[in-house]
């Protein structure tokens, strides 16, 4: 957290916000990944296989969740916008991986 004149301000890291991508950010996946194709980008929308991070409602990171034989998961793109790295904001989209994968019986 940093301080100024006696106001807290928010690190970026905490003002983010990670998710599943929806449907509305389709377009902005397919030009960020450009490894697959929009049809495989759809899919995996409708799957909860692509995460990303938000911040003020403005994607600046995103994962691409692969699986192996189809029940190993691995992570098949991970990316943060340039402006935004260091600033702790791959690691949230990890964790946020981590807790989703744990709950679906995952060590």
């Amino acid at each position: 957290m940093r301080w100024y004149w006696g106001r807290v301000l928010m690190s970026v890291n905490e003002r983010v916000i990670v998710r599943f991508a929806g449907p509305e950010l389709l377009e902005w996946c397919v030009v960020s990944d450009s490894h697959v194709t929009e049809q495989v980008i759809r899919h995996k929308i409708v799957n909860d296989e692509i995460i990303i991070a938000e911040l003020d409602g403005n994607p600046i990171g995103y994962l691409r969740i692969e699986y192996l034989w189809s029940n190993i998961p691995y992570i098949g793109v991970v990316f943060v916008l340039e402006d935004y790295r260091n600033e702790g904001v791959g690691q949230k989209i990890l964790a946020f991986l981590e807790d989703y994968l744990r709950s679906r019986g995952h060590d």
